[in-house]
């Protein structure tokens, strides 16, 4: 009886091994079907060159691009070639898993004039472009453009993600169009004399601009995207931001602004900026917060905020002016709190209207003793229902 035992617990076991060996021999197949099935494979290659040394092109001086790739994403840089004027490079990969149709890239040129190149990009195919994931359709596309040239660029895409790099380069005109997609740019000791004109549906739009020269006006229009402008050692004339939704930074040091005016209907606005000149200020909000930062700035205009019913935040340290200056703040709902260390002397005079209907307002200046006793900082606060606090006094810089 004891032998028979072992043999059916000898059977049992045997058959649970294989049991086992069965279900692992399936999960290895899954696994390798699924990886040859899915993995992304390598589609395709193409290239497109200008040559330099192409008698063709020996009379050139400026560069027109046009780059309406609608589902290619896109890095475009202004840069220094000595062999091309434009060189250009692409990869594609596919996948069964991805029901798109792959994309293809199409360069077009047309001489305008004796010394004027337009360069039409565009794509067909659906495409699909996702550059934190492994399983892209489409997912490298550069194009490198000489920047000996002065260049008129204009892009105008649905869904593509626009990546620009210029450096030490001339733009006769720069605008930018999309729809869904994202647009990065960054600008090192660049030139523009015409207005930068962007607009954005959704998605993010990133400037950085460096050492460079904008002598017209910035023009921003965007419903759900977010606009973030990083500045420094730069020359702008206006800017001129308006969205819908998400937030707005205005960041930056040592620039030269006229003026400035973001406004939102229900995002926030960030302003920080310092050691630089500027004209007015005007930043407006129906519904987000406002931050405002400044120290070290040379005012020649007055400052105006507007916000119905988000909040307000104003700090200030060391403004220099001129002539009388107006602070004009208005609050619906929300609170405002607003202050200023000034540890130098005024010769001028700060005219400071602060209002909301029922949000609180706390007033914190700290001042030399001579420009409480000049009266230099006139303050009319007044709220219908709300809290109002306002501590003027002298400071310990």
């Amino acid at each position: 009886m004891s032998k028979n035992n072992n043999l059916e617990s000898i059977k049992k076991s045997s058959s649970n091994l294989n049991k086992i060996l069965f279900i692992f021999m399936i999960i290895l197949s899954s696994i390798f079907w699924a990886f040859a099935f899915y993995a992304p494979i390598e589609y395709s290659q193409g290239e497109y060159l200008i040559i330099k040394d192409d008698t063709s092109y020996l009379n050139i001086t400026h560069i027109k691009l046009n780059y309406n790739a609608d589902s290619a994403s896109v890095k475009i840089k202004f840069e220094d070639d000595m062999h091309f004027i434009l060189n250009s490079n692409w990869k594609q990969i596919t996948s069964p898993s991805i029901p798109y149709d792959p994309i293809e890239i199409h360069f077009q040129e047309t001489f305008l004039d004796n010394n004027t190149l337009e360069i039409n990009v565009t794509s067909t195919g659906e495409g699909f472009d996702d550059r934190d994931s492994h399983w892209n359709l489409f997912y490298e596309f550069e194009i490198i453009i000489d920047n000996s040239y002065i260049i008129d660029f204009n892009s105008d895409v649905f869904n593509s993600r626009v990546d620009i790099e210029a450096s030490e380069t001339e733009f006769s005109n720069f605008n930018l169009n999309s729809i869904s997609g994202s647009i990065d740019v960054v600008f090192h000791d660049v030139y523009i004399n015409s207005p930068v004109n962007v607009f954005i549906k959704s998605g993010y739009t990133d400037f950085y601009i460096y050492d460079s020269n904008i002598t017209s006006d910035i023009n921003f229009e965007g419903d759900s995207g977010a606009l973030c402008f990083i500045t420094s050692n730069s020359v702008f004339a206006n800017i001129n931001t308006q969205t819908s939704s998400g937030y707005t930074v205005l960041s930056g040091s040592s620039n030269s602004f006229k003026d400035v005016t973001l406004a939102t209907s229900s995002g926030s606005i960030e302003f920080d900026i310092d050691n630089s000149n500027i004209h007015n200020i005007n930043l407006t909000s129906s519904s987000g917060y406002i931050e405002l930062q400044s120290e070290k700035i040379i005012l020649t205009g007055d400052i105006s905020i507007s916000s119905a019913s988000g909040s307000v935040d104003c700090e200030f340290d060391e403004i220099l002016f001129s002539f009388d200056r107006r602070f004009d703040i208005k609050g619906g709902s929300g609170y405002v709190e607003f202050s200023w260390e000034q540890g130098i002397i005024m010769d001028s005079s700060a005219l400071i209207y602060i209002e909301t209907d029922s949000g609180s307002i706390d007033v914190e200046i700290a001042t030399l003793e001579e420009n409480l006793d000049l009266n230099r900082f006139i303050l009319h606060v007044s709220s219908v229902t709300g809290y109002t606090e306002v501590d003027l006094y002298e400071g310990e810089f």
